[in-house]
């Protein structure tokens, strides 16, 4: 009677067994192992996965995680011609969005420009950049505008910590301003942000860390 169930228990065994041999390999396995992949930077590991799934439904996102791993290494060209391609699919639109970043960054600012207009929504980064841009090409009138972003109530991302340097270089940012915007980042919890606003005042106004 022992051995029967212990005969039962090990065929139930194996064919578990079969079953996740099966699930490891399947197009949804591999999907997740290349979406991983991309987390993680590892080109060599998405491609391993990416090779299982040619043709998958799928496929225009492998095609961004694949290019966005190398994105600041990629050439307009190339970035054009991946929009071009999909210009109809939400993953043009998510590769729009980073390549304005990269492009921010590099102050490609004819070929921001151009990314730039196809590209309508609401987002601080972007538009950090594009104040800078517009800076750059001697309309003031967006340091006004620029202070948009002043008061937002968590750390400010890259472009636009580029854009406080240009403001605070320009004299747009005074004590006043940047008292406030700590005010607002301690009453949102942001402290590490609040911390890094303070970092703007001169030394001799700057205050003890135990007193914060």
């Amino acid at each position: 009677m022992i051995f029967k169930v212990f005969r039962n228990l090990a065929a139930a065994i194996v064919c578990v067994a079969a079953q996740v041999a099966v699930a490891k390999d399947s197009p949804d396995e591999a999907l997740l192992g290349a979406y991983d992949a991309y987390r993680a930077g590892d080109p060599i590991k998405f491609a391993k996965h990416a090779k299982k799934l040619d043709g998958h439904l799928l496929e225009p996102w492998l095609d961004y995680w694949r290019l966005s791993m190398r994105l600041e290494d990629s050439s307009n060209r190339e970035v054009r011609e991946f929009l071009a391609e999909r210009a109809n699919l939400y993953v043009a639109e998510r590769l729009r969005s980073d390549w304005l970043r990269v492009l921010g960054k590099r102050a490609d600012w004819p070929e921001f420009e151009r990314h730039g207009k196809r590209y309508p929504r609401d987002d601080l980064e972007v538009n950090c950049y594009r104040w800078i841009s517009r800076l750059e090409h001697g309309d003031d009138s967006a340091l006004d505008e620029a202070m948009a972003m002043w008061l937002e109530p968590a750390e400010l991302p890259e472009g636009c910590q580029r854009l406080t340097t240009i403001l605070s270089l320009r004299s747009r940012i005074s004590l006043t301003d940047i008292w406030r915007r700590v005010r607002v980042l301690f009453e949102h919890g942001q402290i590490t942000a609040a911390k890094t606003t303070l970092g703007l005042l001169p030394k001799n106004e700057a205050p003890d860390e135990r007193m914060l």
